[in-house]
Formats: structure tokens, sequence, C-alpha cells
């Protein structure tokens, strides 16, 4: 029975590692989402006139510039045909 007790135990080990890698891979998802419902939290609490300067910004990643644009239109604002925000 020595045979079948190291096998069942070395399958146990390997059933616990992966549990414990699952744990560990959710946490690291859950501090990912959370950081970025933080980011766009502090996005929308910028005041329009700064929300206008980022949505001009060349150095605005295309995620943010699509939070920027739905809160500027949340807002209020419009995008005219030169790419102006009015209300």
């Amino acid at each position: 029975m020595g045979f079948f007790d190291s096998l069942a135990a070395g399958y146990n080990k390997g059933v616990q590692r992966g549990q414990e890698q699952n744990q560990k891979m959710q946490a690291r998802i859950d501090e990912r989402e959370s950081r970025e419902r933080a980011h766009i939290a502090d996005i929308k609490r910028l005041d329009d006139g700064a929300l206008m300067r980022k949505a001009r910004s060349s150095y605005l990643s295309d995620e943010d510039r699509a939070i920027v644009e739905q809160t500027l239109r949340e807002r209020g604002y419009y995008k005219d045909s030169y790419g102006h925000y009015n209300r």
C-alpha cells in the first residue's frame, strides 16, 4: 500500500497547488479590477475643463479617451464636426 499512499499524497498536493494558484490568480484579477475602477473614478472626478484638456491630449490611451468622451457626453457635451466639445 505504500505505492498507492504516495500516489494519493502526490495527487492531493497537486490539487492543493492548483487551488492555491487559482486563489492567487483571482486575487491578482481582483486587484487589477480594483485599480481600474479607481482610475475610472479619478477621471470622472475631474472638472469639465480638465476633461476637455485630457480629451485633446495626444498622450491619452484609447481606453482613457473613451472614458473621457463618455463622461463628457454624460455631462451634456457633444462633439461637433471640428472635434470641439459644446453643450
